[in-house]
């Protein structure tokens, strides 16, 4: 039988060899590390960098509706938290990088805030579902009621307009911190306002105002303080 031998390499050769390896090498680790922009938590980190901001913990991240290369993403920091969105960009035929850009952002040093997710990607989709997030409760808050009053505008049939007001809620437990609340809708009329709250187009609902109100209460029942805002 014949065997097969590679060619022998040059000085040159193996010097090239050497080189490729160590680059590939160096970027398995970056990859690896999350310190690139090839991952959605190493764009965050990288984005917090250029922000100045100390790295940050990403919570919980959820895919985008139609675009193939969105997540959305709540990350907590030692004195902010933020929501934001992370995209893939194409850098060539092969090779892909993302960058990612803050959506909403508060304090942790104020009163408790409301952040949300939202999804340029979901616009034509009816989604029934919206995740927000609390990452600041008052010391001691174990559980949190959050409810959201939407005054609402729908175009009717005979083209006359109707107002109404609707409401939705949702509980949490804290974790880490952070209450996320659930917000969830019933009827064909809810998903339409919720959808338009959450910045998609409808035809048939506008959202004139949206305030919310968070209950928070400790382990053992008793009231742990309170927090009002305006969505919109």
């Amino acid at each position: 039988m014949r065997s097969f031998h590679l060619p022998r390499l040059s000085r040159r050769g193996k010097i090239a060899r050497n080189l490729a390896l160590a680059a590939a090498l160096v970027l398995a680790l970056w990859v690896g590390t999350e310190r690139g922009s090839w991952t959605v938590n190493g764009a965050l980190r990288r984005m917090e960098q250029d922000l100045l901001l100390g790295p940050g913990q990403t919570i919980y991240t959820q895919r985008g509706g139609s675009l193939e290369n969105e997540t959305w993403a709540m990350v907590l920091g030692d004195s902010y938290a933020y929501t934001g969105v992370v995209q893939g960009r194409d850098l060539g035929r092969s090779f892909w990088s993302k960058t990612a850009s803050v959506y909403q952002a508060i304090s942790l040093e104020g009163e408790p805030g409301l952040l949300s997710l939202s999804s340029w990607g979901l616009l034509g989709q009816q989604q029934e579902s919206w995740r927000l997030f609390c990452p600041n409760g008052p010391e001691g808050a174990g559980s949190a009621v959050l409810t959201v009053s939407a005054r609402c505008r729908w175009e009717q049939e005979d083209g006359k307009p109707r107002e109404g007001t609707l409401r939705f809620q949702g509980t949490a437990q804290a974790q880490n911190g952070v209450f996320a609340f659930v917000l969830q809708a019933d009827t064909s009329e809810e998903a339409s306002a919720l959808f338009a709250l959450m910045g998609g187009l409808t035809g048939n609902c506008e959202v004139l105002q949206a305030d919310y109100q968070m209950d928070f209460t400790t382990p053992s029942g008793a009231p742990a303080g309170h927090a009002e805002g305006v969505l919109i």
